[in-house]
């Protein structure tokens, strides 16, 4: 299952919720030959862009929300490049300001190399590269690592990590 909310007016992306055939189907079971994130994505982007190749290449943002504490190495991860002992440690993106408060990182530092390499970070990298001759040449430029606050299933406050990734042009 994959579900993204798109805005190719201001070129966002925002994966929701994702899990790959592999993982619903436990390994064992027969998976659909389009299966990658990335693909899928894509697929979608192009047809919300409505095939406007000056939309579709206008990509600029990707979201990931509420990242699972404890329960994804991107959570480790993350907390670890920030000097952070847990979610309610990282900065917040207060609903009342038009700019993330939160850290950011450029993409070649450590911090954001090491968050590139989560799975959270390499599919947006790989959706970059694998879909350069429709998008255009493009890479991540900064990463923000930034917390909101929100109920859980059960109504109690949690803090969740969240990530910004600001996507550039570049130059071949």
């Amino acid at each position: 299952m994959y579900s993204e909310s798109y805005n190719p007016e201001e070129g966002i992306i925002v994966p929701l919720n994702n899990y790959s055939p592999q993982s619903e189907a436990g390994y064992k079971g027969k998976v659909p030959a389009l299966q990658r994130w990335s693909d899928v994505v894509f697929l979608t982007w192009m047809n919300v862009c409505g095939g406007d190749s000056t939309k579709c290449s206008g990509i600029k943002h990707f979201f990931r929300f509420h990242i699972k504490p404890k329960t994804t190495p991107t959570s480790g991860i993350l907390l670890e490049a920030l000097g952070a002992r847990s979610a309610a440690d990282v900065k917040i993106w207060p609903p009342n300001q038009d700019h993330i408060d939160g850290q950011t990182f450029d993409a070649d530092s450590d911090e954001g190399k090491a968050i590139l390499g989560t799975p959270h970070g390499m599919g947006i990298g790989w959706f970059l590269w694998q879909h350069q001759d429709s998008l255009g040449m493009k890479t991540i430029d900064k990463i923000t690592v930034f917390k909101t606050t929100s109920p859980d299933n059960n109504e109690n406050m949690v803090d969740w990590v969240n990530l910004h990734f600001l996507i550039k042009d570049t130059k071949t």
